[in-house]
């Protein structure tokens, strides 16, 4: 098998892999914040109207001049330590809005998991609380599709990362 990759598979422009970064979301969006959670819950894309907004809710001069200076390097927001920045700058009601749609977007992944025949999905970065709240919708919703995940374990007489498949019922 080889390795060469299908162009019509990857988001070319002119032959170049097209990167999402500050520069093109602040081009393409110009004046309003953006801030796009990557799937991998490890990168958070930004244009610069968001920048600002954080930088507004970051009070010590020298943490924005460290901000400003990752994400002229990096073009976005890197793990959580620069992402809860942005998290803290969303207002309010938008979080609240996310929170109502929880359920509606969690039934959309399973079903589009489904419809495409996937039949395990893995978090690689579960929490005690998001695993609580899957396994609680898991067993409300069942789906064909079984969950995997990572958890990291910050007992030291355990290994630092486990695995878990939590079995899921089939919808029958």
């Amino acid at each position: 098998m080889g390795t060469d990759v299908d162009p019509s598979l990857m988001p070319f422009i002119n032959d170049q892999l097209d990167v999402i970064d500050i520069t093109r979301l602040s081009d393409e969006f110009p004046d309003r914040p953006v801030f796009w959670l990557a799937a991998s819950l490890h990168t958070a894309y930004i244009n610069q109207a968001a920048l600002d907004i954080i930088l507004n809710n970051v009070d010590d001069k020298d943490d924005q001049d460290r901000l400003k200076s990752q994400i002229k390097e990096q073009g976005a927001l890197q793990e959580l330590d620069q992402m809860q920045l942005g998290f803290n700058a969303i207002p309010l009601i938008q979080k609240e809005q996310v929170i109502r749609d929880l359920k509606k977007n969690i039934d959309c992944i399973f079903k589009t998991a489904n419809e495409r025949g996937v039949t395990m999905m893995f978090e690689a970065g579960m929490q005690k609380a998001m695993e609580a709240a899957l396994e609680l919708y898991q067993a409300l919703n069942p789906q064909w599709a079984r969950v995997g995940y990572a958890k990291l374990c910050t007992d030291e007489s355990k290994p630092i990362l486990y695995l878990t498949i939590n079995q899921s019922r089939n919808v029958t």
